[in-house]
This record gives C-alpha cells, sequence and structure tokens, in this order.
C-alpha cells in the first residue's frame, strides 16, 4: 500500500507545531490534524482506518498516554507514538512498557526523525495487518476443511444407509426367487405373497434410486417446475390407493374440501410430496393404523395434510427436519435415508411453498404443506 493512502494522525495542542510537521509530512502521508486529545477521539470515530497515532505528551485535559490508551482500547489497529519532553521521559518509557505506545520521541524532535518512527510505525501496522489476514484465511480454511469433514462423514454415513436400504430388498427378492424356483410345494396364495414381496421390493429400490437421481439433479440445478392444471383430488386418491395396496396394517382415509379448480403444479413433485408424507405416516406410527390425508384450499392456496399418531418429532429436532439425511431420534430401528422429506421440502418451496409441522412424541405428527394456486417455474 503507498504511504500517501495510510492515514496518519498528528495530535498536539500548539497549532504552530502541527503546521510546521503538516508541511513536511502532509506531502508524504495522507496526514491528519487535531488540536488535543478530545478533538482527535472525535476524528478517529469518522476516520477509522488511520494507520499511525503521533501525540505529544503535554496536553491540557487530557494528557498524550491518557489519550493513546484511549486509543489502544477503542482503535487498537492504530501504532501509536509519543512525542515527549526529557521530564515525561519516564512516563514515555512506562507506557511503552504497558503496551500503549510503540515508541517515543524526544522533543525537540527533527523531522527526518518523525519520518523515520511514521515509517517503522507503517511496517507495524502493515505487518499487523498481513498477522490478522492469515489468521482470517487460517479460520477460512478451518471452517471449509471441518465443513469438508462433516460432509464427507455425511456422505459415508448416506452410502452406509443406501446399502443397507437396498440390500433389505434385495435379499427378500432373493429369498423370494429361490422359493418360487425351487423344488417347494407352495400354495397359489404362497406364491401370490412371494410375487408381491418382490414387487413390493422392487417398489422400494426404485423410489430409493429415484430419490438419490432427484438430489443430483436438485444440486446441480437441472430440476425445474413445470406447472399444468392439476385434478388434486385425483391425484391424492391415487397415491393413497397405490400405497394402500402395497402396506397392512394402515387405513389411509382421505378426506377433501372444496378444492381450487384453477390450481396448478407440477404432478410428478406434487406426487412425490404427497407419497412421501403418507409413507412416512406409515412407517413412523407402528402399532397404529389409522392415517389421515385431507385437502383444501381457499382464495389464494391449497392445504394438503397428513396426520398420523405414530412416533412423533422431539421439538427441538423440528427445525433440522427437513436437512438432507437428517433423521429424527425417535426414528431409531425405522429404516430410512433421510432424504425424502428434505426433497419434499425443496419440492414445496419450487412452488413457491411452505410446509408446516406439529408433533408430539408418542402422539403423532401433523404435515401441512402450504402451496399458491400459481405454480412456480424457478429452479
Amino acid at each position: 500500500m503507498s504511504e500517501q493512502n495510510e492515514k496518519v494522525l498528528l495530535v498536539d495542542d500548539d497549532p504552530n507545531v502541527l503546521s510546521g510537521y503538516r508541511r513536511h509530512l502532509g506531502r508524504r502521508y495522507a496526514l491528519l490534524t487535531a488540536l488535543g486529545g478530545q478533538e482527535a477521539l472525535v476524528l478517529l470515530e469518522s476516520e477509522p482506518d488511520v494507520a499511525v497515532i503521533i501525540a505529544d505528551m503535554r496536553m491540557p485535559g487530557m494528557n498524550g498516554v491518557q489519550f493513546l490508551a484511549e486509543c489502544e482500547k477503542h482503535h487498537g489497529d492504530a501504532v501509536r507514538i509519543m512525542l515527549t519532553g526529557n521530564a515525561d521521559q519516564d512516563t514515555a518509557v512506562q507506557a511503552v512498557n504497558r503496551g500503549h505506545v510503540f515508541r517515543f520521541l524526544s522533543k525537540p524532535t527533527p523531522v527526518e526523525t518523525v519520518i523515520e518512527a511514521v515509517d517503522a510505525g507503517l511496517r507495524q501496522h502493515r505487518l499487523h495487518q498481513a498477522e490478522r489476514e492469515l489468521i482470517r484465511q487460517a479460520d477460512v480454511t478451518r471452517n471449509a476443511l471441518e465443513r469438508e469433514r462433516a460432509a464427507a462423514k455425511q456422505q459415508r454415513e448416506f452410502v452406509a444407509m443406501v446399502s443397507h436400504e437396498f440390500r433389505t430388498p434385495l435379499a427378500i427378492i432373493d429369498s423370494a426367487c429361490e422359493i418360487l424356483g425351487g423344488p417347494y410345494q407352495i400354495t397359489e396364495q404362497q406364491r401370490g405373497k412371494r410375487i408381491g414381496m418382490i414387487r413390493d421390493s422392487v417398489r422400494r429400490m426404485t423410489e430409493l434410486m429415484e430419490s438419490v437421481l432427484s438430489i443430483s439433479k436438485l444440486e446441480a440445478g437441472g430440476l425445474e417446475v413445470h406447472p399444468q392444471p392439476i385434478d388434486l383430488d385425483g391425484l391424492l386418491r391415487a397415491a393413497a390407493e397405490r400405497l394402500q395396496s402395497a402396506v397392512t396394517g394402515h387405513h389411509i382415509l382421505v378426506e377433501t374440501g372444496r378444492l381450487p379448480t384453477d390450481f396448478q403444479a407440477d404432478p410428478r413433485m406434487l406426487d412425490h410430496i404427497v407419497t412421501n408424507l403418507l409413507s412416512n405416516a406409515v412407517k413412523y406410527s407402528p402399532g397404529r393404523d389409522r392415517v389421515l390425508l385431507r385437502a383444501g384450499g381457499n382464495g389464494h392456496e391449497v392445504q394438503i395434510t397428513v396426520a398420523d399418531e405414530g412416533v412423533g418429532i422431539p421439538p427441538d429436532e423440528i427445525p433440522r427436519l427437513f436437512d438432507k439425511f437428517f433423521r429424527a431420534s425417535t426414528s431409531s430401528g425405522i429404516a430410512g435415508t433421510g432424504i425424502g422429506l428434505y426433497l419434499a421440502d425443496q419440492f414445496v418451496r419450487m412452488h413457491g411453498g411452505r410446509i408446516e409441522v406439529n408433533s408430539a412424541v408418542g402422539r403423532g405428527s401433523l404435515f401441512t404443506v402450504h402451496l399458491p394456486l400459481t405454480g412456480s417455474t424457478a429452479r
């Protein structure tokens, strides 16, 4: 940085001293002057980037040590230099030892000596700036490495979860095929059951692969909303019937009120949102058979709610519920990857909507999707 751009503040209660130094130092530095400590402190409020401060020791009201101590508290980046008479040198030495002052100069002080001290102060100031920048860069690098480690750990956990999620249906398919193709005497009912298990397992793997591909496209900016008129009642009932045919032990109730006729959305994304919420409601309510899917609308939005009576979600975990790969503590022992709700939330946001969650541990959860009547085309 050029010395002409680095600000130097000269503080003295004698206007003649200021005028004399201004003629010489003003050609070399961006020089500011102040008559006394109080005026200098006011000036520093509007000039916080002063690099070097030179102050006379003997000033009325606030002497040089007091002024520079104030500068250290409120303008610690500035390098501080004191001008002293012979009688004040013991005080100046103490100020240096306490860290209030970088250097002191005995008066009368030749201009060349002052210039040399200012140049040394500017070098010190640049060194401090460089050290702070190195510390800042080190913090940035450390934070980036920590994020990278966290992302790598998250990725490993995700790969392990996905591998587990694939292994389970593959094992079911392998076992069912062994029975169907082996020398076993089985009834038509047992055969149909094994075929159903195979189809369920294939569906489960297909959904998982589609979710992983959707995340890749979403994060690469390759997913767009393509809104079109939607038969919302038909879409909701089709999603419920599709899931109902694949599960046992749960009864999915569908209630639709008066729905807008001009509702538009991306049908694939909307189907994913509804299917994911219904699937979660079934999965996370073991031993409870009732799942409710309800939809209604008003003049500006559609609300779709999915309610269950399952394990629920702790209140402090709800804000993280839509984070990628996050799974609530109450989901322990229940298979899942933590990407379904993340995708559902992203798809809702891409439509300009939001998902609201109300839940109580052991009593169930209520998810409400709010979608505006006009579908968004944002990426």
